[in-house]
């Protein structure tokens, strides 16, 4: 089974939370294109349909709010990591 690396999930974060190619774009650095690319590639990789596609911008399916959950916790539990590891250096 094939890892999904932890980029493509953030660049998914992105066109979520900005609600589009051109906000996760401008966010990212990347091109609106290969933004779209990495979210089919995604939506692949799961076999699941994330997102619904329209000319006002990128809807999440239930699918898609369910990996915005789970990646939500992910950031979160990092986010403790984060904190833990400075915690050690600054002691």
């Amino acid at each position: 089974m094939k890892s999904t690396p932890w980029d493509s999930y953030q660049l998914f974060l992105e066109v979520a939370r900005l609600g589009g190619l051109t906000g996760a774009s401008s966010a990212s650095g990347l091109s609106p294109a290969t933004i779209g690319r990495r979210m089919l590639e995604l939506e692949q990789e799961t076999g699941r349909t994330l997102f619904a596609r329209s000319q006002t911008g990128y809807r999440l399916t239930a699918d898609g709010r369910m990996l915005l959950d789970h990646l939500q916790e992910m950031e979160a539990a990092a986010r403790k990591v984060d904190a833990w590891r400075q915690a050690a250096r600054a002691a």
